[in-house]
């Protein structure tokens, strides 16, 4: 994932999502980035955009996202937020 950094925009705020957790999420769904952009109405570059770390998704997009792709929200949040999604917690229990 992101190595334990903050993923930061070109303008120095921290992005919403875990770059790596939409596109594995995606990816996992078998959906394509221009499918899934058009399932939640947004373009195809910005959700490369997403993907990448370039642009924050808005919550909206990210709720979007997560219905879209049949995951809970907080899995596709970045890691440094605070929070209990069952499969994050159940990685971390079996690396430690």
């Amino acid at each position: 994932m992101n190595s334990g950094r903050r993923v930061r925009r070109a303008h120095g705020s921290p992005i919403a999502q875990d770059p790596a957790a939409v596109r594995q999420a995606r990816e996992n769904a078998g959906k394509q980035q221009q499918e899934l952009a058009a399932e939640i109405g947004i373009s195809a570059p910005l959700m490369c955009e997403i993907e990448t770390g370039r642009r924050s998704a808005t919550p909206p997009t990210l709720a979007a996202l997560a219905t879209a792709l049949d995951v809970d929200i907080t899995h596709l949040r970045r890691k440094d937020q605070t929070h209990t999604c069952p499969t994050c917690a159940a990685q971390t229990a079996t690396a430690g």
